[in-house]
């Protein structure tokens, strides 16, 4: 296999339908929960991560959806789907709320998660301080060039991709973050299905086929806000 390092200019968005099916949220309605609610959900709960470390105790439906530039309605269905109501003329607790959209998430049991690529978007991702307090412990690191294996990346001493399978069992890891190169990338994933890891977010540039996975496109992303901005602008000229 051709070493591992992967540019870090490509990709960039993380998204919690990553996670296994078991770990999805529950649904107080019928019927699946909207992707668009996952989504929403993780906001929310950075929302009022930032609300609780200033001390605040409570929040409105209201106060939540401007804070993100939607509705309150918006916020008040997508907090039925998965069983949590505010009191009249109090709204709900902040802290409460975090630990209800946690156990939704299934982040109320940390997520063991491991990185294979060790590129400069690889060593990025490993030396992230944010993902441990939003459910994430990074356990471990991989990649095939021997000249990474056995260097320290972060609190990982990087590992060689023959330790995978071993490395899933015994650290019971559930998602792993695959930032290799697109002709290796199928063939890895296919590695960490067989190995037992559950979802992987893919941050190569190309579909892994059939699994549990979410491709990560930061160029895209800014294709569509070009076009977002530029819209706008001609509008504002057309005015």
């Amino acid at each position: 296999m051709s070493n591992l390092s992967h540019s870090p200019n490509r990709w960039l968005r993380v998204n919690l339908d990553a996670m296994s099916p078991t770990s999805r949220p529950r649904n107080s309605r019928s019927g699946p929960v909207p992707a668009a609610t996952v989504s929403r959900l993780t906001l929310y709960l950075r929302e009022l991560g930032d609300l609780a470390e200033k001390g605040e105790e409570t929040i409105s439906s209201s106060r939540l959806a401007d804070r993100l530039g939607i509705t309150s309605a918006s916020v008040r269905s997508d907090f039925q789907f998965i069983g949590v109501s505010g009191v009249s003329g109090r709204g709900y607790n902040v802290r409460n709320l975090i630990e209800q959209i946690k156990d939704s998430l299934g982040l109320s049991l940390v997520q063991r998660t491991i990185v294979v690529g060790m590129g400069n978007l690889g060593r990025a991702l490993i030396s992230y301080p944010g993902f441990q307090s939003r459910g994430f412990e990074i356990v471990a690191a991989f990649d095939t060039d021997p000249r990474k294996i056995g260097v320290r990346v972060g609190h990982r001493v990087v590992q060689s991709l023959e330790e995978l399978e071993s490395v899933v069992k015994t650290q019971k890891v559930s998602l792993a973050m695959l930032a290799v190169p697109a002709e290796v990338a199928l063939e890895v994933a296919k590695q960490l299905w067989s190995a037992g890891v559950s979802g992987i977010l893919n941050f190569a540039p190309t579909s892994l086929g059939e699994g549990e996975y979410v491709n990560v496109d930061v160029a895209a992303e800014l294709q569509q806000l070009s076009f977002r901005t530029r819209s706008k602008g001609a509008a504002r000229a057309a005015e």
